[in-house]
């Protein structure tokens, strides 16, 4: 992923955040606005990789209207599990010893004017596919 704001987001901007929903084995977060309008936002992995939300953090962003949404951002607490912690947390697997290819972590960042949060996102492959994140924005 690339540390940019993507242009489907661009409706979400100056909205205020009311909640973030993740459902357990999810490739879906749901932003929810105080107009009662949404973005989803979809993870999912190339062919032969899988990938899912593996948890968030939300600190002081509920109430705050959303400044940014950012891709691959350089946060101090971004990734602070280690990588057999994040694989365990997003298939719900607490017995994994995870020996596969190629893992890879990553974030979304949601700015606001009170706080951010963190969603972080996990990719299972063989070392030649990775991650796609999509966005969809309904009034």
């Amino acid at each position: 992923m690339n540390h940019y704001q993507p242009h489907e987001v661009k409706p979400a901007i100056g909205k205020t955040l009311l909640s973030a929903e993740l459902k357990p084995d999810s490739d879906t977060v749901i932003l929810k606005f105080s107009d009662s309008s949404e973005l989803r936002i979809y993870v999912e992995g190339d062919c032969c990789s899988k990938s899912a939300f593996y948890g968030m953090e939300a600190v002081n962003c509920y109430g705050g209207q959303v400044l940014s949404i950012e891709e691959n951002v350089d946060f101090p607490e971004i990734n602070k599990e280690t990588e057999e912690q994040a694989y365990q947390a997003a298939w719900h697997d607490p017995n994994s010893s995870y020996r596969g290819d190629c893992l890879c972590l990553g974030n979304i960042l949601v700015r606001t004017t009170t706080g951010t949060l963190l969603l972080k996102e996990i990719n299972d492959s063989n070392g030649y596919y990775s991650t796609m994140t999509s966005y969809s924005f309904s009034e």
